[in-house]
């Protein structure tokens, strides 16, 4: 099974962002501290593990005004939910397998996303991928805002901050393949 829920454009139902109201008040940048450090302790990565610089293109957390913070983490909020939401239903997928009798004779490979996450949505966001693709870029204060009923639709797409806590031991975004 593949679901591409980690891929971009990002839109559950509300009842699946309404379920990570707050989460992500922190910020990308403790939020990338948290998954470093839960990762050394996992033993997933290396004890004695550096966690790489914030690249200078990502804005710091602490510099962004309240209604950016605000507008951030809701769209975090948006990309946890899609990939709940997509948990559940390959869920329901399995259970139907398993209510025909047939688990124990299928083999299942998930694979959630394509290549990781993205900065395809700009330092602000984005509502128009295509504009952005062509580095037209959305002033957040003019339109971002505006648009909130946009994001969590097909509409939109996370700023770049969230894709590096995201792939949190990488030191970036899949854009950047050399830090890979």
């Amino acid at each position: 099974m593949l679901s591409g829920a980690r891929h971009a454009p990002h839109h559950p139902r509300q009842e699946w962002i309404a379920k990570y109201k707050g989460k992500f008040d922190q910020g990308w940048d403790k939020i990338r501290e948290e998954t470093f450090n839960r990762q050394k302790k996992l033993g997933i990565i290396p004890a004695n593990a550096k966690l790489t610089e914030r690249p200078k293109k990502i804005q710091a957390w602490d510099s962004l005004n309240a209604e950016q913070k605000e507008l951030y983490a809701y769209m975090m909020e948006i990309y946890a939910g899609y990939l709940e939401q997509a948990d559940y239903n390959v869920g329901r997928v399995i259970k139907s397998i398993e209510d025909l009798g047939q688990l124990d004779n299928t083999l299942i490979i998930y694979i959630v996303g394509d290549n990781d996450a993205s900065g395809e949505g700009s330092p602000e966001g984005a509502t128009n991928l295509e504009a952005e693709m062509n580095e037209i870029y959305t002033d957040y204060k003019e339109e971002m805002l505006k648009q909130k009923e946009d994001i969590g639709t097909w509409k939109s797409y996370n700023p770049v901050g969230w894709a590096q806590p995201i792939n949190t031991t990488m030191q970036c975004c899949k854009q950047i393949a050399s830090h890979y």
